[in-house]
């Protein structure tokens, strides 16, 4: 994914506003004064690309002359001053120019406290002009402010506090959505405001920590808007978003997406500093990258793997080099809409691992992940043959055993295994010609140890894997469940994401690295019966 920047937020590009709402939006929060303001004139906006966001949401209407623009997401990373843009809109829509008779404007949070931090951010506000105060009245314990001469009402409300269901809301601020739980809130006021003609919602956060739930989903189609704009005009994206293969030390890459870092905003020698601490500490680093830079989580504040140290083992691998070296192959089975993963996996000589990996999917499978997640390559994957796309809607069984077989005539695998799901048929015929096939059952106390190892690997920067992209993708969207012992369990937290290819490297590493069994001593050549004593 390559640094995105909304590049109208800077540039000349017109911006039309025929009827004039953006116009009278800006001069409404242009007589706002903000109390931490240090500005001469202590206006809350007063930034080219704060301003143009209000121009995109305003300004453009539809062929019947509404408002074109219904929702708005915004990714913008910590210290940009989010919450003082929504607050200042959300005063238009209880008090401005877009105010509505009776309307409903609500700031929501996952928490209460968080959502009474952005009302505040208002209530001070308004608390800075008599006009504003005398034409409205504040109900601090019911975090409400009421605006007497038109009803209109903008309050704060959070998951943790009363059901939401039946309200009609004319104006929604979502805030740190990333950190919401579940869809019961959203569902709740997203229905209300489709009950208001014009109702306008916009969404605030940063990238979450792990890749799910209702953030991530509007964020995958907020980028498929952003590639194509016609898709739904009405939905407005506005992302500042870093490349996570970008290096995220770069000071030029912190002032590409944080917009607001040239008037100080968030403070630069205090994100220095955090920088530095990051750059020797993993967990601090997901931070950083997520909470400055907006690179989604990857795993790596939970204790997998961060993506920097496991592409440290992506040099090129010579197969010839592989020849004579003890190796175990690995399946994880699919049918339809999953991918099927086969990994050989080989010991080498620092106590490491060289891996090999192959991923299959159906052309059917692969044209809905496609849709589904166009953030990643999955084009490029099929180009380049690291991922193999079989027509029609399933994976034949016949593709899959004569790689397996062919891995085996290769390296002479000492064990294959299967997740047994799917693979009963496969196991008996190569159970027939002599093929070491085993089944791996899919549970917590047979994989946990398998992975422990390959983590083992991966952060001791022996483990090889030659760049494979579909595995890189597999281990970057698992997300480890830890049990006691510090034994953990792979979870797929990510409805587009394919962490097959993953698990087959798991079980490849945990067989391979089995010990080799002793053979008994009762099928040793010297093996005397004399020497028994029974009874």
């Amino acid at each position: 994914m390559p640094t995105l920047t909304p590049t109208w937020a800077s540039d000349q590009s017109p911006i039309p506003d025929p009827h004039g709402r953006a116009e009278r939006m800006l001069r409404f929060v242009d007589i706002l004064r903000h109390p931490a303001s240090e500005a001469g004139d202590r206006r809350p906006l007063p930034h080219r690309w704060q301003r143009r966001i209000i121009e995109r949401i305003y300004g453009p209407s539809d062929e019947m002359g509404e408002r074109q623009v219904r929702t708005v997401f915004m990714l913008l990373p910590r210290g940009a001053r989010k919450t003082t843009l929504t607050a200042a809109l959300a005063l238009g829509h209880t008090m401005g120019p877009a105010q509505r008779p009776r309307g409903q404007v609500i700031v929501a949070a996952s928490q209460r406290s968080q959502a009474r931090e952005a009302f505040d951010e208002a209530a001070a506000m308004r608390m800075q002009d008599a006009r504003l105060v005398a034409a409205s009245h504040l109900t601090e314990a019911k975090n409400r402010i009421r605006h007497e001469r038109s009803g209109s009402t903008y309050v704060a409300i959070s998951a943790d506090g009363d059901a939401q269901h039946g309200k009609t809301v004319s104006f929604l601020h979502a805030d740190e959505l990333h950190v919401w739980s579940g869809y019961g809130l959203w569902n709740a006021l997203r229905t209300g405001a489709s009950k208001t003609a014009s109702s306008l919602t916009i969404i605030t956060t940063t990238a979450g920590e792990r890749s799910q739930g209702v953030c991530w989903d509007l964020y995958k189609y907020a980028l498929r808007v952003l590639a194509d704009p016609g898709r739904d005009p009405s939905f407005l994206p506005v992302i500042f978003q870093a490349d996570e293969k970008a290096e995220w030390l770069d000071e030029k890459l912190w002032h590409a997406v944080n917009p607001g870092l040239s008037a100080g905003f968030p403070d630069l020698a205090a994100l220095r500093s955090e920088a530095m601490q990051a750059r020797e500490i993993p967990a601090l680093a997901a931070g950083f990258r997520q909470t400055h830079l907006n690179i989604w989580g990857d795993g790596t504040a939970s204790g997998w793997i961060e993506a920097a140290v496991y592409d440290q083992g992506a040099a090129e691998i010579d197969p010839d080099e592989l020849m004579g070296r003890r190796c175990a192959v690995a399946v994880d089975m699919s049918r339809t809409y999953d991918m099927t993963g086969i990994v050989a996996a080989f010991s080498d000589d620092d106590g490491g691992y060289t891996v090999q990996a192959f991923a299959f999917l159906p052309e059917t499978a692969f044209k809905r992940r496609s849709a589904a997640a166009p953030e990643y390559d999955w084009q490029g994957w099929r180009d380049s043959g690291a991922l193999t796309v079989m027509p029609g809607d399933i994976i034949p069984e016949d593709v899959i055993e004569a790689k397996v077989r062919e891995l085996h005539g290769l390296y002479g695998a000492v064990a294959i295994g299967f997740d047994p799901k799917f693979a009963g048929r496969i196991m008996g015929r190569l159970h027939a010609d002599g093929l070491p096939a085993l089944e791996c059952p899919q549970t917590p106390a047979h994989l946990a140890p398998m992975y422990v190892e390959m983590q083992r690997a991966m952060i001791s920067r022996r483990f090889r894997h030659g760049g494979a992209p579909v595995l890189r993708h597999a281990v970057l969207n698992a997300v480890p469940r830890t049990f006691e012992n510090n034994l953990f369990f792979l979870s797929k937290t990510r409805s587009s994401a394919a962490i097959d290819v993953a698990v087959a490297c798991g079980m490849a590493i945990g067989l391979t690295s089995a010990p080799a069994a002793e053979p008994s001593y009762f099928e040793a050549d010297d093996f005397d019966a004399d020497l028994l004593v029974l009874g």
